[in-house]
């Protein structure tokens, strides 16, 4: 994985972890930490255990990578929040659907891509990245991202420039914004252009009824 590589991969990842964790259903009997707890934390089961493996090891190879790096001195040290560690090997992610504290270490280890690629030693952490981002395609396939520029979003959407801009800034649109350029993702403006489309026709209905009340 090179510096393009690994900044798209951090880009894309809280991305993927939203994903896993939608395709987890809530509800049933609470899974334990150990056996005889008397609290236990969530997600409940049933659920897609795939899901939440997935979602847990797209986070805490970021944890583990950053703990590394840190370590060996090549990135400054600042603080690793929203992980779940146990005697200091990061297992996944915090309890919770915040991603804020994630976002804050994902943006840190952008700024150090390159320091990070040349770490001595930091190949089985980028390998180890790659490898569960490959199962997350393998087993969701509709989560691998194709990303458009501004000019071909424009084309894909039929909108201007400052509309997708608009789109971005609400949330729910991940995108990439490095050296090489902007880029956006085409599944999540076809989602967005899905919603558009169905607030027209419910406004369209609610006028259309109003109208005939009035004629009434």
């Amino acid at each position: 994985m090179d510096e393009k590589q690994l900044r798209q991969h951090l880009a894309e990842t809280t991305a993927y972890i939203e994903q896993h964790r939608a395709r987890v259903s809530p509800g049933g009997y609470v899974m334990r930490d150990m056996p005889g707890a008397s609290n236990g934390f969530g997600p409940k089961a049933p659920l897609n255990d795939g899901a939440v493996i997935l979602a847990d090891e797209e986070g805490g190879t970021i944890g583990r990578l950053a703990r590394y790096c840190q370590e060996q001195g090549t990135i400054p040290r600042f603080p690793l929040k929203g992980f779940w560690w146990v005697k200091g090997r990061c297992l996944g992610l915090k309890s919770g659907d915040d991603l804020r504290e994630l976002r804050a270490v994902i943006g840190q280890l952008k700024l150090y891509a390159a320091e990070i690629v040349a770490t001595e030693g930091v190949g089985p952490y980028l390998r180890a990245m790659a490898d569960i981002r490959h199962v997350s395609q393998e087993m969701f396939p509709n989560e691998r991202m194709e990303w458009l520029t501004m000019e071909q979003a424009v084309k894909f959407t039929g909108r201007n420039p400052e509309t997708i801009r608009k789109w971005i800034a609400a949330g729910g649109i991940p995108t990439l914004d490095d050296r090489w350029g902007f880029m956006v993702s085409r599944e999540h403006l076809n989602i967005r252009m899905a919603i558009a489309y169905a607030n027209r026709l419910r406004g369209a209905r609610m006028a259309r009824e109003k109208r005939n009340n009035k004629a009434a």
